[in-house]
């Protein structure tokens, strides 16, 4: 931004409007989607009662999630034919739920691993629950969900005895991040930089701590003052 010192505004402002226009040029719903309920969780971490407002927003999101059903449900009736290629890409990832579920229940405990068979048109499988559920079967996509729900109860038990604002603005942020992620590879593949960063995320959730829990530990007294979150040391 050194560069660009002659654009008005806060630079926090170009930064969300880049990431909005990353997210739109995806043409995914899954995205679409999880940034939505991303979002709201942001806007609770800015509410100024934030527990209160993290309630009015898994209200809000069991609302939304049952318009979003019902809307694409309509919207990927293969019953119909599409209307555009938006419209075909998104009847594509319903088929693939529908062609490979007996895929899936051949495999049963443990899957196929990286080698099965693909159905004929359909190679490329755009849904990271359907391709765990292929490859590592039914235990693999157990513990995935595991994961999912522990980092999810973990992050809001962290907001809930958060002793000040910033802790809990920190863990709607993770949250936010999180819920953004599982929502998304729904109609995306888990890879790249996104694989690091969902892993990341969970071991964060499970070994942050509110402070007044830190300082409940015995301890040496460290010579500066202690850091605003804290985490336990990781070994990689």
């Amino acid at each position: 931004f050194r560069s660009l010192s002659f654009l008005p505004g806060p630079k926090a402002a170009y930064i969300v409007l880049g990431l909005a226009l990353g997210v739109w040029m995806t043409q995914s719903r899954g995205p679409w989607m999880g940034g939505v309920f991303g979002i709201l969780l942001i806007l609770a971490a800015r509410a100024r009662n934030q527990k209160r407002a993290l309630r009015h927003v898994i209200l809000a999101s069991a609302v939304l999630m049952t318009v979003f059903y019902v809307a694409l449900n309509r919207y990927t009736d293969i019953n119909h034919n599409a209307s555009d290629i938006d419209q075909e890409n998104a009847q594509y990832r319903r088929m693939l739920v529908v062609n490979y579920t007996p895929i899936v229940e051949r495999g049963g405990m443990l899957g196929y691993g990286i080698h099965f068979k693909p159905v004929d048109g359909q190679v490329s499988i755009d849904n990271e629950y359907l391709n765990l559920a292929i490859t590592q079967g039914y235990l693999g996509l157990a513990v995935f969900l595991l994961i999912i729900l522990l980092t999810c109860c973990r992050l809001i038990r962290t907001i809930i005895l958060a002793t000040n604002r910033t802790e809990t603005s920190f863990a709607l942020c993770l949250l936010a991040v999180f819920v953004t992620i599982v929502l998304s590879i729904t109609t995306v593949y888990l890879g790249f930089q996104t694989f690091t960063l969902f892993f990341l995320l969970a071991g964060w959730a499970q070994e942050i701590r509110p402070l007044h829990a830190v300082a409940m530990v015995s301890e040496p007294v460290a010579a500066y003052p202690p850091p605003r979150f804290a985490f336990r040391r990781v070994w990689s």
